[in-house]
């Protein structure tokens, strides 16, 4: 699970998250079909690595912020920061920041593991 977009201004691209660990940049203005499938042709693409060398897997919920994208992981407590040329993840906002420290769980839906 985990998918995203969000815009770049300063490239003029969309970058998208599937739920692996791979951003695609499209450009906004051509959503060509490949001749092999119906995947949207990528401009490029960036494999995301976190701070412990791992894929950074169920990237979702983007967004472009000071040059770098946010997300956060699909059903964790973490916010990555990535840079979007090479991929690697420069800071991880997890549960020890204060940011979730006041957040309750609602605990009639059960987390997925």
């Amino acid at each position: 699970e985990g998918w995203g977009i969000t815009y770049n201004p300063n490239t003029e691209e969309l970058i998208v998250s599937d739920g692996s660990n791979i951003l695609h940049f499209w450009d906004p203005d051509d959503f060509k079909v490949q001749q092999e499938g119906t995947a949207i042709s990528s401009l490029r693409t960036v494999s995301v690595t976190r701070q412990n060398g791992s894929p950074a897997m169920k990237l979702n919920e983007l967004e472009f912020w000071r040059g770098r994208i946010l997300a956060n992981v699909w059903y964790q407590d973490v916010i990555l920061v990535i840079h979007p040329e090479t991929g690697v993840v420069e800071k991880e906002y997890g549960t020890y920041c204060r940011m979730f420290a006041d957040v309750r769980r609602d605990l009639t839906f059960p987390a997925l593991t």
